[in-house]
């Protein structure tokens, strides 16, 4: 279902007609606004180590030796180990193999004057010691789609799109005093998100 459709869906249960907004007026802007938060809230799930298969992606890496190389424009999280935050990343140029750190431990080892093979992640940045050369294969989870005008065709990523329905029903009825419904979506967009964070984990 596109975004646009999905805003009207939204509107019938919110309003009870099909009297839609016009496109950018500020109750289109603001349901947009809110759609967007929920997709954020999905894809947050990644720092918890849940890593949605629709977020999964590839690059190749030409690392210039100089141990600083731009990760993609997209990127939102290696993808680790065990699919836990604390846990580790590794990545391979040929034979060699570099392990993940966080930022503090890897410039400390600079400071040290060290070269463990590892990297981290500075700002939007790959951070490499001893620095890489050559071509990388990165796997790792990227940013969700957002939307900014309500008609675009790319359609909501996430396996259950109601919950971003729900989600912004229920920031609709909250906005409206309405602490009913407000609880009854809110509660129901907690257990579609619940849902698939189980049917992700019970997929691994």
């Amino acid at each position: 279902m596109t975004i646009e459709a999905m805003l009207e869906r939204i509107h019938r249960r919110f309003a009870k007609d099909t009297d839609y907004p016009e496109a950018g007026s500020e109750d289109i802007l603001v349901r947009i606004d809110y759609a967007n938060d929920a997709i954020t809230e999905w894809e947050n799930k990644a720092k918890e180590g849940v890593y949605w298969e629709e977020l999964k992606d590839s690059a190749t890496l030409s690392c210039g030796g100089t141990g600083t190389d731009a990760l993609p424009t997209d990127f939102l999280s290696f993808i680790r180990k065990n699919n836990a935050d604390d846990d580790f990343s590794a990545l391979v140029i040929g034979n060699e193999y570099w392990l993940e750190v966080t930022m503090a431990q890897g410039i400390r080892s600079m400071q040290e004057g060290i070269s463990p093979h590892i990297f981290w992640r500075e700002g939007t940045n790959l951070r490499t010691l001893p620095a890489m050369s050559g071509s990388l294969a990165l796997p790792y989870i990227r940013k969700a789609t957002r939307y900014e005008t309500g008609a675009e065709t790319d359609e909501p990523e996430m396996k259950d799109q109601t919950f971003i329905e729900d989600y912004v029903l229920s920031k609709l009825f909250l906005d409206n005093d309405d602490q009913s419904l407000y609880q009854a979506y809110a509660s129901s967009a907690i257990e579609k998100l619940n849902a698939m964070v189980y049917d992700s984990v019970a997929s691994v």
